[in-house]
């Protein structure tokens, strides 16, 4: 598929003339550069809508007119305008709330060298609510040793009992006696108030109006009942006058939002843009250290929670001295909850009870400019310590523009419906989330347990789904299981029919729907719903096989985006655009660093201003470290890997490991990998994270049935069946020096628990590099014993 260029953009505004772009798709250059220090790769600038400085008014729109759209929230103010009485957001309701019994709490927390049946229960089902990798009924347990990380786990997630310190002495001590216990999911919550959620019943929805009356009913509470406080910082302002020297000081009144996405998150969010509040999303698995560094450098004192993460809340008052002064919980509050935090002097609050302070009350949307901060968000600190990324309204109304611009690539309408359940602090989920409010959609969030998802798809039966490469994989391997069970003529029908499908497919590269072959995987599309016509995809890449396999099955086009929470969403694939593994867009064929610039790149990072200098240049450019090659004939580029992540071997060959570990995951034998090499070695070694059915089944196979899981792990022959297998899988599409020679088994996945991967399950290598020193040591020694 190649994009109708809107203009045709010569090599000007300061880009060398000897690489013309002859189109562009939302204006694209190319320049010489390289971020591997060779004289041979381009960088490709990309900026978002050229024509256009930040669009304020007459967006062209096929959904709802020609709107004024100043900052995020304009979004829901015309749609309930345009089509007030039409649902909008819906969550499943809880059936009952049932008591169960308070267990005793310990006086002081349990010996370092415990491990009982209940502390590894409680890890197993932390690890199992926290990450998205639990998408199939199969979950591990998490390591019982501690891995060391810059970004810790909570202390009260590593026991199954936590006390919080208090000293008479302190004005913000609790009150004596007060004890607290750590639930199943790692959270901290009061000994007295424990309660059990029953199953979640069908989805109970409110309408664009309604969404509208709750945002203006918390806003003005926020206004007049919150009172946010202002701050300003020595250290913070204007990205270009901080480059020039001269720094133009910025103020913000921070709110802070830490929770699982949820309708009352949709609605937080607006409310504080619609009150020139600046949001501070934090992921809902972020570990103490991020969390203490966030908190104490936006000095931040209103804070939105959940119910489960209330007294975690109160825990960084007390013990951490954080500057907390209100709490708003988005589940019902106890009394005395209320004055367990009173005592501490934070004042807390009930959501809806705040809701019902702004009922009826008169909220006067004050002028949002373009302009105005609407968000910092924080990285999710693959490279060390978070950074805070200034967004502003502009930002997010570009990319609604942008959206509207490029003729409806996924073919959104009112009629449709999405299920919300990646984290809305991420900069995907959140992006979509405003433009889906604009078009229209429906949009359902999960139950809140990653274990539900199907359930919840199940229930919501949603027409678009926006995904990422872990839980694509999960739901293709979930098929591809059920299909192992059915009989040999099922087998057999369903080989027969995907064949058929891939045949006509290669023929016209658009055929994802057939209807005798769509017959027969009926069954498959029921599971996620029946009614699936789009799916999208971001966060990471994907093997283009895998994704043209899942749309054939699911009779549902993939479309792939690409964004970083630095840029919002900036490419994004036509759903009929047959080409996989690729982002989309018309440019020149050579390989290089993806530059952007435009209105919805941030402004800069919040108070770090060494990262904004090395981050954007003079003239407005973001180094988005990703590298790319480009594809003829479309011009359509792909992701490679991260310029940070890719290395030389001693010989001199360059290794791009993110690209060659989502090859190698096709083995049925790698569950997680992560590949390591370095310029004083002259090959590679891997870490691997085998599923548990095919190693005990090799092991039923060679007679080891009786061996413990983790030492037939630890056996020479499986790991090189395991090399074996990666060679199988990668033939032809990767060099030999490309291979791993040496691989580890680990029977602990890499978590958002154990610091080794990021909230969208992408490996943090420094830390797997730290973690894993002693074995990849090891590894290298018995490759030079074989020498």
């Amino acid at each position: 598929m190649v994009a109708t260029p809107r203009a045709s953009i010569d090599a000007g505004r300061g880009v060398p003339d000897r690489l013309t772009v002859k189109q562009c798709w939302k204006g694209i250059y190319a320049m010489p550069a390289d971020p591997l220090k060779t004289d041979q790769a381009p960088v490709y600038r990309c900026i978002v809508s050229p024509d256009h400085p930040v669009p304020v008014q007459s967006l062209p729109s096929s959904v709802v007119g020609a709107p004024e759209l100043r900052a995020p929230v304009d979004a829901l103010y015309c749609s309930a305008k345009a089509f007030p009485d039409e649902e909008f957001l819906g969550e499943r309701e809880k059936l009952s709330f049932e008591p169960i019994p308070d267990r005793l709490v310990s006086a002081s927390p349990p010996e370092e060298n415990e491990e009982n049946g209940e502390s590894e229960k409680s890890k197993s089902n932390s690890t199992k609510n926290a990450n998205i990798v639990a998408l199939s009924d199969a979950t591990t347990s998490k390591s019982s040793k501690e891995h060391s990380s810059e970004i810790e786990s909570p202390k009260a997630s590593d026991s199954s009992v936590a006390n919080i310190k208090t000293s008479s002495s302190d004005v913000r001590s609790l009150p004596s006696g007060a004890s607290w216990q750590s639930h199943a999911n790692g959270e901290v919550g009061r000994s007295t108030s424990s309660r059990r959620e029953s199953p979640f019943g069908d989805y109970k929805w409110i309408t664009f109006k309604q969404t509208q009356e709750k945002v203006e009913a918390l806003a003005w509470a926020l206004q007049n009942e919150i009172q946010v406080p202002t701050v300003t910082f020595d250290d913070e302002g204007d990205a270009k006058a901080m480059q020039g020297g001269d720094l133009k000081k910025e103020s913000y009144r921070f709110v802070g939002i830490w929770a699982r996405s949820s309708a009352a998150w949709r609605v937080t969010d607006f409310a504080c843009n619609a009150t020139k509040l600046v949001s501070v999303p934090l992921y809902d698995t972020l570990g103490q250290e991020a969390l203490l560094y966030i908190l104490n450098r936006t000095q931040l004192q209103v804070l939105f929670v959940e119910g489960s993460k209330l007294y975690r809340a109160l825990q960084l008052v007390v013990e951490d001295k954080i500057s907390l002064r209100v709490v708003i919980c988005f589940d019902p509050v106890t009394p005395d909850e209320v004055s367990d935090f009173a005592a501490a002097k934070v004042k807390l609050y009930d959501f809806d009870q705040l809701l019902e302070k702004g009922k009826d009350k008169k909220f006067e949307k004050p002028q949002l400019d373009p302009e105005d901060i609407c968000t910092v968000i924080f990285t999710s600190g693959t490279t060390g310590v978070p950074k805070g990324v200034v967004h502003t309204n502009g930002a997010f109304v570009a990319s609604i523009a942008g959206y509207s611009e490029c003729n409806n690539r996924m073919n959104l309408s009112r009629q449709d419906s999405t299920l919300s359940y990646l984290p809305q602090s991420h900069i995907y989920q959140r992006g979509v989330e405003i433009i889906l409010t604009y078009i229209g959609v429906k949009i359902g969030y999960y139950s809140g347990e990653i274990t539900r998802l199907v359930e919840d798809i199940q229930h919501l039966r949603p027409t678009v789904f926006f995904g990422v490469p872990r839980v694509y994989t999960r739901m293709l391997d979930r098929i591809m299981l059920g299909v192992k069970e059915k009989s040999h003529l099922s087998q057999w029908m369903f080989r027969k029919a995907l064949a058929w499908k891939e045949s006509s497919y290669k023929k016209d590269g658009r055929s994802v729907t057939s209807s005798i072959p769509d017959f027969v995987f009926s069954k498959i599309r029921s599971t996620f719903g029946g009614r699936l016509k789009t799916l999208c995809m971001g966060s990471a890449p994907m093997k283009p096989e895998a994704i043209i396999t899942l749309q054939l099955l699911l009779a549902s086009p993939v479309c792939e985006g690409w964004g970083m929470t630095e840029t919002g969403i900036c490419f994004l694939q036509e759903a009929s655009d047959s080409t996989k593994g690729t982002l989309g867009g018309p440019l020149p064929h050579c390989e290089g660093e993806l530059w952007v610039r435009g209105p919805s790149i941030m402004k800069r990072y919040f108070r770090n201003r060494e990262a904004t200098e090395a981050a954007l240049d003079k003239d407005g450019w973001l180094r988005t470290g990703d590298v790319v090659e480009l594809l003829l004939p479309s011009g359509a580029p792909r992701i490679i890997d991260r310029a940070k992540n890719i290395f030389k071997l001693a010989q001199g060959e360059y290794i791009a490991p993110e690209r060659l570990e989502n090859i190698f995951v096709a083995s049925p034998y790698v569950e997680q990998i992560y590949l390591h090499g370095d310029s004083v070695q002259n090959c590679l070694v891997a870490v691997v994270v085998p599923p548990k059915e095919p190693v005990l089944e090799w092991a039923k196979k060679h007679g080891k049935e009786e061996v413990p899981y983790c030492d037939l792990l630890k056996d020479v022959a499986l790991r090189r069946t395991v090399l074996n297998s990666i060679a199988e899988v990668s033939r032809g599409r990767v060099y030999r020096f490309e291979e791993p020679k040496n691989v580890f088994l680990t029977p602990h996945p890499f978590t958002t628990d154990n610091g080794l991967a990021t909230p969208t399950m992408k490996v943090i290598r420094k830390q797997a590099k730290k973690e894993f020193r002693k074995e990849i040591d090891q590894l290298y020694e018995e490759l030079k014993g074989e020498q």
